[in-house]
């Protein structure tokens, strides 16, 4: 004989599934006990899977800022890159000043909150006064239409226009598809830092 499964007192004489028991109640309790075990084992495991896709959603959401930053930085860039390519200064889509006191900014015409789809796109987004226009003025959206129009003309603004109407597919990202744009977006902002002060 062997010792009970449940309360391991010594010679129990029941047999049930290649276990030991002193009697029935014995092996009652055991099964309920491993229940137990087993039910708390599962939420043990929901939980953690919740809190790793929790940890998912916020790493998502950290590496989808990080990534804006440097997007913005390099649109910023490449408009300021176009316009000393023309020998023309900087100015803004919106109201066509020059920078004056105020900062630039990757000004997006379909905002980033309305339309994520587009956050990422280049015909979205254009050199923009920060405070003045895309602040203050919300993005001054008729002025951005305006702007399209005075610097790529009117059918050009047109096509950008319907363009940023329709709905693109977002993609969906993983932390290495994150991790890539970073890399990317870094290398890119080093070439273009290395033309505008060449």
């Amino acid at each position: 004989m062997a010792n009970c499964k449940h309360c391991k007192t010594r010679n129990a004489p029941l047999r049930i599934n290649l276990h030991s028991f002193c009697d029935y109640d014995c092996a009652t309790a055991y099964a309920k006990n491993a229940q137990d075990k087993a039910r708390a084992k599962k939420a043990a495991e929901s939980k953690r899977k919740d809190r790793e896709k929790l940890k998912s959603l916020k790493s998502n959401s950290r590496n989808s800022s990080e990534c804006q930053k440097l997007f913005s930085k390099m649109r910023r860039l490449e408009e300021l890159l176009w316009f000393k390519e023309r020998g023309i200064e900087p100015y803004c889509i919106s109201c066509q000043l020059p920078l004056g006191n105020d900062q630039w900014a990757c000004g997006h015409f379909k905002t980033r909150k309305a339309r994520s789809d587009l956050a990422f796109d280049r015909l979205n987004t254009f050199l923009q006064h920060n405070v003045r226009c895309n602040k203050h003025l919300s993005g001054d959206i008729e002025g951005y239409k305006r702007g399209l129009a005075i610097r790529f003309g009117d059918d050009e603004a047109k096509r950008i226009i319907e363009y940023c109407e329709v709905r693109q597919e977002t993609l969906k990202r993983t932390a290495e598809d994150w991790q890539a744009m970073k890399k990317q977006l870094n290398a890119e902002i080093r070439r273009l830092q290395a033309l505008l002060d060449g």
